[in-house]
C-alpha cells in the first residue's frame, strides 16, 4: 500500500518536530514538508503533491488555518488547542463533503492515541474518492477519481488523452481537462511521457514496469495491463 503524503502547517517548531517524530512511527504515512504559515504553504511548489494536511488553526494570524482548509482541496486534520472552539465551522466543512478531523494538541501527550486518530483519518481518506466532471466527445461525464486506472496520450485519440478505468469503458478527453488532475488527486502521477497512473490501482511492480488493474471489454482477458516506467519518473512511485 502506498503511503499517504502529509504536509504539516504549524508556526511552532517544537510541535513540528514532535509531529514529524510521531508520524514517522506510522507505516502508512510520510511527511513531505512543513510550512510555518498559511502563506508559506500556498507558495510552496509541493502543496499539490501531498494527500493531506496536519494543520494548526491559529498561524500567522487567528483562524488562518481555517482559511487554508477552506481554500485547499486536501483532507485536513486540525490539531490545535482551540479545535473545540471551531467545531461549528469544522462540521459545516464536513457537511459540504470535505474530509476534516479536529483533535486537540494535548493528544500528542498520548502518542498511541494520537497515532490511532491519524490512522482513522488515513482510513477515511482511502475510503473516499473525489469526483470530477469532464467534457468528453460524448458530452459531460462525472467520474470517480478512484476508479481511474491510468491515463494515456495516444496518437489515435483525437481528444488528446484517453482515461482507462477499473470498472467502466475508457473515455477520451481533451488536453485542457488535465489542468484539474494535479490539484484534485496527487495519487495520479506521471510514470512515462505517455502514461499517468493511479497509485492506488497498481497491483505489481518489477523493473521498469508496473501492473495495474483495468476494465477489459473482452471478458476472456484478465483485468490488468502492464505499463512502462521511465527513468525520469520512477521516483513518483516511491
Amino acid at each position: 500500500m502506498n503511503k499517504l503524503r502529509f504536509a504539516i502547517v504549524e508556526d511552532n517548531i517544537h510541535y513540528i518536530k514532535k509531529y514529524k517524530k510521531l508520524l514517522a512511527e506510522i507505516p502508512d504515512v510520510t511527511v513531505d514538508f512543513a510550512a510555518f504559515s498559511a502563506k508559506e504553504f500556498f507558495e510552496s511548489d509541493k502543496k499539490n503533491d501531498v494527500d493531506a494536511l496536519l494543520l494548526d488553526i491559529d498561524l500567522e494570524y487567528p483562524e488562518a488555518g481555517l482559511e487554508v482548509a477552506q481554500e485547499t482541496t486536501k483532507p485536513v486534520m486540525f490539531i490545535s488547542t482551540y479545535s473545540a472552539k471551531y467545531l461549528t465551522t469544522i462540521n459545516k466543512m464536513r457537511e459540504d463533503g470535505k474530509i476534516v478531523v479536529p483533535i486537540m494538541k494535548e493528544a500528542i501527550l498520548n502518542p498511541d492515541s494520537f497515532k490511532k486518530q491519524v490512522l482513522r483519518f488515513c482510513n477515511e481518506i482511502r475510503q473516499s474518492s473525489p469526483t470530477l466532471k469532464l467534457e468528453t466527445s460524448e458530452g459531460f461525464v462525472t467520474i470517480n477519481v478512484g476508479d481511474i486506472s491510468y491515463i494515456a496520450s495516444e496518437k489515435e485519440s483525437n481528444n488528446g488523452k484517453t482515461i482507462y478505468f477499473t470498472n467502466r469503458k475508457k473515455i477520451g478527453v481533451s488536453r485542457k481537462e488535465f489542468q484539474y488532475f494535479n490539484d484534485i488527486s496527487p495519487r495520479i502521477v506521471q510514470i512515462h511521457k505517455t502514461f499517468m497512473v493511479n497509485l492506488d490501482n497498481i497491483i505489481g511492480q518489477k523493473g521498469g514496469e508496473v501492473l495495474v488493474k483495468v476494465f477489459m471489454q473482452d471478458n476472456s482477458e484478465k483485468g490488468e495491463t502492464t505499463l512502462p516506467v521511465s527513468e525520469n519518473y520512477k521516483n513518483n512511485l516511491i
